[in-house]
């Protein structure tokens, strides 16, 4: 059984001296440590593979969303994905995206959370994918996922999300 994680910390983009106006983005000065930190569990207490992208994930949004589309699509029997990141809600609301170290925003985060669910297990039934997502408005991609699950002429609970829509990441608290 092949099990591999993605740990990725991203502090956002860094500000620039020259520039008197405020930063569009408090930088996350804990992601990197922190993804540090994280890291070793997977791999030491559970024999996970670490993936190593040949760029940083915590780079760019393009680089971030190349990871998460390698480490989902891989044949991998189980992929955890741990993201730390200030997170955007999407123009409709409804959706979230991640803000790449390059201040630029990846596609909405659903796309991998989709991914995750269209994969073929094999017929066991079994997730493929755990996607641990600590950004600002985490719960918009979780409310926004079960929702698509559900048929509304059957639904008969509602979602609560697992994290505060506020703007301050669970790690930062």
């Amino acid at each position: 059984m092949r099990r591999q994680a993605l740990v990725v910390g991203v502090e956002g983009p860094a500000t620039d001296p020259a520039d008197d106006s405020p930063p569009s983005w408090q930088q996350l000065i804990f992601a990197a440590p922190c993804a540090q930190r994280v890291r070793k569990a997977p791999e030491k207490e559970y024999a996970y593979v670490l993936l190593e992208p040949d760029h940083d994930p915590a780079s760019t949004a393009a680089v971030l969303g190349g990871a998460l589309t390698k480490a989902i699509s891989s044949a991998a029997d189980f992929t955890v994905i741990h993201l730390l990141a200030h997170g955007v809600p999407t123009r409709n609301g409804h959706g979230i995206q991640a803000v790449g170290g390059d201040g630029r925003l990846t596609e909405e985060l659903a796309r991998w959370v989709n991914m995750a669910e269209n994969q073929d297990t094999e017929g066991s039934g079994d997730p493929a994918a755990l996607l641990i997502l600590d950004l600002c408005h985490a719960g918009a991609v979780v409310t926004q996922h079960l929702r698509s699950l559900v048929r509304p002429e059957r639904r008969r609970s509602g979602c609560s999300p697992p994290a505060s829509r506020s703007r301050t990441p669970m790690t930062a608290a």
